[in-house]
């Protein structure tokens, strides 16, 4: 199977990091994470939609507040877990970003599909739940709730993967136990 476009991405940055001996976190996602397909809901679908879309108004999604809006999904709902890694959206840029992943499909509030998508509402925008568009792509470490607590106390921020804890976590092993 051919690569996913975030990961050919990360992988030319895993190859730079490499020669020139730079460590990058993309080498460690690269390592540690993995492809979040493109797929529908699959427990109990339109309950599922309810329960995300009910959630929506007391996780308040903004774009540029992805990692918030994550963390407060896994926080609200227990079945969903929090990811941090790199998406790939349709201006052609693979991004750091976070989402959130219900039985493995992503639900990603902070990014809407615009009309040229599939079952767009009649504002013309939809967010992510499970299917995403084509030209989209997300990779990422699924990390627990319990980990990803411990990082923002210690940093007081959202966004796990680029703090000094989350790094030291990462490298040791323990950040996805």
């Amino acid at each position: 199977m051919a690569d996913s476009t975030a990961e050919h991405w990360l992988r030319q940055l895993d190859d730079f990091s490499k020669q020139t001996k730079i460590p990058m976190m993309e080498s460690l996602v690269l390592a540690h994470g993995r492809h979040f397909p493109s797929m529908p809901l699959s427990y109990a679908g339109l309950s599922d939609r309810a329960q995300i879309m009910e959630l929506r108004w007391k996780v308040k999604p903004r774009q540029k507040d992805c990692y918030g809006v994550a963390a407060r999904l896994a926080w609200a709902w227990n079945r969903l877990r929090y990811v941090e890694g790199y998406a790939h959206n349709n201006l052609g840029l693979t991004v750091p970003h976070a989402w959130a992943v219900l039985d493995g499909a992503v639900i990603d509030l902070t990014w809407r599909r615009t009309r040229s998508g599939k079952g767009d509402n009649a504002h013309g925008q939809q967010f992510v739940l499970g299917v995403y568009p084509d030209d989209w792509d997300y990779f990422g470490i699924e990390i627990p709730t319990v980990r990803m607590n411990e990082v923002i106390n210690d940093t007081g921020v959202y966004g796990v993967l680029f703090s000094r804890l989350g790094q030291k976590m990462l490298k040791e092993g323990t950040l996805t136990k």
